[in-house]
């Protein structure tokens, strides 16, 4: 049976990583357009919000399984699971100002502009990283022995085909 190498958890752990970057840079930006005053990670508000905010996004990410096939994904696919994630994870931290009771002193645009921030920049750098992914992971094919009997050999090997996510080619069928 076929098993993940370690090499595909690493894979996910980078745009995890890329997913947290966007999420800084978005808040980043979206504090210097609004507030445009000094360095928002020394304001205790502020840098508990975007502590908070990476916690969701990787809860998120790791509960809802978001990263699920991200190297297979159309750009379409992508966009509404990268929509999706996005939604929640505003949702989740307007949810966390409103229980703090901290909602009236955060600034309601910089969130807002994080959001519009956030979404294209991950999308457009997911996208590259997912090219990059797979260039690297093209260069590792390996071969795979398919057992199948008569009747379903045939959808087998164009399942195979089809889905060819780990870079394996179907070297020989056996019935």
């Amino acid at each position: 049976m076929y098993r993940h190498t370690s090499k595909s958890r690493y894979g996910h752990f980078w745009f995890i990583l890329l997913d947290l970057l966007c999420l800084n840079l978005g808040f980043f930006v979206a504090y210097m357009l609004r507030i445009n005053a000094g360095n928002p990670y020394r304001i205790d508000l502020y840098r508990h919000m975007l502590i908070i905010m990476c916690l969701v996004d990787v809860g998120v990410i790791l509960s809802l399984s978001t990263l699920s096939d991200v190297t297979q994904r159309g750009y379409y696919k992508e966009f509404i699971s990268l929509a999706k994630q996005s939604i929640i994870v505003f949702l989740l931290g307007v949810l966390y100002l409103y229980t703090v009771k901290d909602a009236h002193k955060f600034s309601r645009l910089t969130l807002a502009l994080m959001g519009v921030i956030y979404f294209p920049t991950n999308y457009l750098l997911r996208l590259g990283l997912k090219q990059l992914y797979k260039r690297y992971f093209k260069s590792t094919e390996s071969s795979l022995l398919v057992f199948a009997n008569l009747s379903n050999a045939e959808a087998v090997v164009e399942s195979l085909r089809s889905r060819n996510d780990n870079n394996y080619f179907v070297s020989g069928l056996v019935i």
